[in-house]
């Protein structure tokens, strides 16, 4: 694929993604088969996060905060990834969401985005861009405090069901007794 065309690709996706808004957003092109979803990231506030989330309804929905910046989160990551895989077809969404930016300095969207594809993170992927101001609606939406990872469970209806920090007996067991909620919520009807 000659530079123009690629050019061309990442204009139109930055373009479909929402960036009009004044919100950046970070991807790939499309493989040129056509064989899998191009990885993307998109900075977003929080009701924009919301109004993506909420368009999941009728799906079991895993969303993860995280960052680049934090070693559990990174060591966890592969889990999410992983649920995606198991669970997917049977009317489950991941979403992550990257917390890294941090006070005035400027969020890295390619670190987050680079992060991403190396894990091969195909679902959807949010940057806060203003955690602090955006914390009081985050916690009452998502029930998440002040530390990551924090992981948040939402049924079919879009409501919270299970949380890493109130739902989690034994840390070192986090993801066997995610999975087992998981696997109930995916049996359930809708």
């Amino acid at each position: 694929m000659n530079l123009r065309v690629a050019t061309l690709l990442l204009a139109i996706s930055l373009l479909s993604s929402g960036c009009g808004d004044g919100q950046q957003a970070a991807s790939t092109p499309p493989p040129s088969d056509g064989s899998k979803t191009p990885i993307t990231v998109q900075e977003v506030r929080f009701p924009v996060l919301n109004k993506a989330i909420s368009e999941l309804q009728g799906k079991v929905v895993v969303v993860d905060f995280w960052a680049t910046w934090c070693a559990p989160c990174v060591k966890k990551f592969p889990h999410l990834v992983e649920i995606q895989r198991k669970f997917g077809d049977k009317g489950l969404v991941c979403v992550s969401v990257s917390l890294d930016k941090r006070g005035s300095e400027p969020l890295d969207l390619e670190k987050v985005k680079n992060f991403l594809v190396k894990q091969d993170a195909r679902f959807p992927n949010f940057a806060m861009a203003d955690f602090a101001a955006d914390h009081s609606e985050l916690h009452k939406r998502f029930g998440i405090g002040n530390g990551i990872p924090y992981l948040v469970v939402l049924d079919r209806s879009g409501q919270p069901v299970w949380n890493s920090e109130a739902n989690v007996k034994d840390r070192r067991e986090e993801s066997q007794e995610l999975d087992v909620v998981l696997e109930k919520l995916v049996a359930e009807k809708q």
